[in-house]
């Protein structure tokens, strides 16, 4: 640093020193400086002044930079406080490296002062080279070369860092906007702008918009996300002073939940919403209760009116001839309501698969195709349940054991057409983000296969609760016609036995009913509990409950009030008949006396071993020469006897031989 020193008085006091041999490289010195008091000052610094073969130089920094890189303007100064007259040259080399290899120049500088102390250069920027090294050195007059500094220079690193952590999901539902911040931890002071690039996966085209610098931070925030993408891939490029691109080393993929249809409900709408499900519910459950149950009484009394045409052909004619069309007027209203209510089902069905149809390719809506198909669905269920009940009610009249094949084909046909139709309501969700996300994405994975969630459950549950439901009603058809083919058998009263038929009929009739309602509400519930619905759960059992509620207790009610129903049908008998053994004619199996000649037609008990009958596979006494249940003659086998025989006593009005003859075509007197 040089020193101004006009405003300190100034005294010259010089001396020569003498010449000395070449082989003389150091002189010393000492000077002694007197007042005029007589004191004495020695100033000696070892009394080296400096070197003539080297010289003795002193410098200092006047400016520089502090690490500075090849993007950096600066000024370069150095000022020699000794040995400046004997400097010969001061220069920079300069030795950079780039695409082209090592450049090297020597950049002579001159004193830019009056004392020729201070040598300066301006350093400029480099755009072309990725480093370089710069020494600012001196050459004295005896030829030595010197080196004052020497700083390394490169091209400074920027890096971009996003400040938070990156948010790997946003619910568009719970937030309709997402700010990110980004920042430049080094050599921010080169940075002239930072804009981020981003696209969502909907097919629309790239965006790149500038973001805001707050302090240190650039933030941008992401809002009005379009309705139908699913993601937003973005990255950012920061463009420094020099018009240079640095890209940040990422590409962030954000996953959108697209928000939900707005379903939101005052308490007013809650209450018009629970009491029209719960009308609609009771609705139905009564229609399908007077559909399917009104051939019960017809049925019974049809079978009476039958028989009394048969045994009492005579009488009340007239009589008969009005309750014979009332017979035919039953049936045909039974079963108009049958086929009118299937046939506006599967009127129902096509007409909403049409719209359907109509609404993908047409108008481009498949939120309306999505719900016409939930009303095909539900159409195809009901005519389903409906069949289901008819089909059984009509194989258990007629005394079958199993549905028909013909049956099974139909029902089997139908539940393939509600899973078709099902299964369209997610192909068509496929198009609507917000399903798409929210359900048909949601997946399970096992072993490193994934098995979409939503669309597993509703199959597992539609397939399993069919089944059951099957299975279930065939069982208990099986087991009640089994019943009644043993009553049957044992010759039971056949009116008790069409009135328990008939009731079990009702039983399992309203049972499939109920079991319909159950497999839409089980397929409703899982769809919104086995997806990312749930949101919308409160809306869902808003409406699944009371219609549940209102059909199984309406079932519920008209199952009890039929069990309750009196009778009004005792004005008629229906009697399977035997003929007396003591008059020959035809009275009742169920009485115990002849309804003739009062002869007591039970004789005693009978316990012994049995033979089987080949043919029906049944146990008939021993001795016997045909079949008690199929008539078959039965073949003599050795039963080891497992019970001791027991003959029953017999009674005085018990014959030992054989029935006379009757004269059938003699009248007796009083016979009706």
């Amino acid at each position: 640093m040089q020193m101004d020193l006009s405003s300190y008085p100034y005294v010259d006091f010089s001396a020569t020193i003498p010449s000395h041999p070449d082989n003389v490289s150091t002189v010393y010195w000492k000077a002694v400086i007197y007042d005029t008091c007589g004191n004495s000052l020695v100033v000696d610094n070892n009394g080296q002044l400096y070197s003539y073969s080297r010289g003795i130089f002193e410098y200092i920094k006047q400016t520089g930079k502090l690490n500075p890189t090849l993007y950096d303007d600066w000024n370069w100064t150095y000022i020699f406080t000794s040995g400046a007259d004997h400097l010969d040259e001061v220069w920079i080399h300069k030795s950079l490296e780039g695409n082209n290899g090592i450049e090297e120049e020597d950049i002579l500088l001159n004193p830019i002062d009056t004392f020729n102390t201070t040598y300066s250069i301006e350093i400029c920027h480099d755009l072309e080279h990725f480093s370089g090294t710069y020494k600012f050195m001196f050459c004295s007059d005896e030829g030595d070369n010197y080196t004052i500094e020497e700083i390394q220079l490169k091209k400074p690193s920027i890096r971009i860092e996003q400040e938070e952590k990156p948010l790997s999901l946003l619910d568009l539902s719970q937030s309709t906007s997402h700010n990110i911040s980004f920042k430049i931890p080094e050599y921010n002071e080169y940075i002239d702008y930072v804009s981020i690039e981003y696209e969502y996966d909907n097919g629309e085209d790239k965006r790149m918009e500038n973001m805001t610098k707050i302090g240190e931070l650039y933030t941008f925030s992401f809002k009005n996300f379009p309705k139908n993408a699913t993601q937003v891939n973005y990255t950012v490029i920061a463009v420094d002073i020099f018009g240079n691109n640095i890209t940040w080393d990422q590409y962030q993929s954000i996953k959108l939940l697209p928000a939900l249809p707005e379903w939101e409900m005052s308490a007013e709408v809650q209450a018009i919403v629970a009491l029209s499900s719960l009308i609609i519910g009771i609705g139905c459950a009564v229609v399908y209760s007077s559909t399917m149950g009104s051939e019960t009484q017809n049925s019974i009394e049809d079978k009476l009116g039958i028989k009394a045409e048969k045994d009492e052909k005579r009488l009340k004619t007239n009589e008969r001839n009005e309750q014979d069309i009332g017979f035919i007027i039953g049936k045909l209203s039974s079963i108009s309501k049958k086929g009118l209510m299937i046939g506006t089902l599967a009127t129902l069905y096509a007409v909403a698969t049409i719209l359907a149809v109509v609404s993908i390719f047409g108008l481009k809506s498949s939120e309306i195709a999505m719900v016409l198909l939930t009303g095909a669905f539900l159409s195809m269920v009901t005519i389903w349940v409906l069949l289901f009940g008819h089909f059984t009610e009509k194989t258990f009249r007629s005394n079958q054991l199993k549905l028909p094949i013909s049956y099974k084909i139909i029902l089997l046909g139908i539940s393939i057409i509600i899973y078709v139709v099902l299964f369209s309501i997610f192909l068509v969700g496929n198009t609507i983000a917000w399903w798409r996300v929210r359900v048909n994405e949601l997946s399970y994975n096992i072993a490193g296969i994934r098995i979409p969630r939503a669309l597993t459950t509703v199959t597992t549950a539609f397939f399993s609760s069919i089944l059951l439901l099957t299975w279930s009603t065939l069982k208990e058809l099986s087991k009640k016609t089994e019943e009644f083919f043993e009553s049957m058998e044992l010759n039971e009263n056949p009116l008790k036995i069409a009135e328990r038929k008939e009731k079990s009929i009702n039983s399992i009739v309203n049972s499939i009913g109920k079991k319909g309602i159950l497999f839409v509400t089980i397929i409703g519930v899982v769809i919104i509990f086995a997806s990312d619905l749930s949101i919308y759960a409160n809306q869902g059992m808003l409406i699944v409950i009371p219609f549940a509620l209102g059909a199984l207790l309406t079932l519920f009610i008209y199952s009890i009030r039929r069990k309750k129903e009196e009778p009004t049908i005792q004005k008629r008998l229906l009697d399977n008949t035997v003929i007396c053994a003591q008059c020959g004619e035809k009275t009742a199996l169920s009485g115990t006396y002849c309804e003739f000649c009062g002869n007591r037609l039970l004789s005693g008990e009978r316990a012994s071993n049995g033979i089987l009958c080949e043919n029906c596979k049944k146990i008939n006494i021993r001795g016997g020469k045909f079949c008690r249940h199929c008539g078959t003659e039965l073949k003599e086998q050795n039963f080891e006897e497992k019970q001791a025989t027991k003959e029953p006593s017999k009674t005085k009005n018990e014959k030992s031989s054989k029935p006379k003859p009757k004269n059938k075509d003699k009248k007796k007197e009083g016979k009706p």
